[in-house]
């Protein structure tokens, strides 16, 4: 899967390599969005959590409404590629023992 990139007020934002972090921010996002006044805000955040260089406040000032939760998803799917991609690397026993 591609690195996402975002373009708002003309600037293009690249996805950084995830970090543990992050992906423990896209598990309890849920938890957020349910228990947050501001859940566009939580969206926001995450979203730019996972840019070079770029802040909640251009997300949240930037882009384009229908836009947030696409691009959400899209990030979501990346970083469950990542994580799939690399734990698909890693032997396990049973492949080990199967080609003994």
């Amino acid at each position: 899967m591609n690195i996402p990139e975002i373009v708002i007020d003309g600037k293009t934002y690249k996805a950084k390599k995830p970090k543990i972090k992050y992906w423990e921010q896209a598990e309890n996002l849920a938890q957020l969005l349910v228990e947050s006044e501001n859940f566009v805000l939580e969206y926001c955040r995450f979203i730019a959590a996972g840019f070079d260089g770029l802040k909640a406040e251009v997300v949240r000032d930037g882009m384009d409404l229908e836009d947030l939760k696409p691009t959400y998803i899209e990030i979501l799917k990346w970083l469950r590629s990542v994580v799939d991609q690399k734990l698909s690397q890693i032997p396990n026993a049973e492949s080990q023992e199967s080609q003994k």
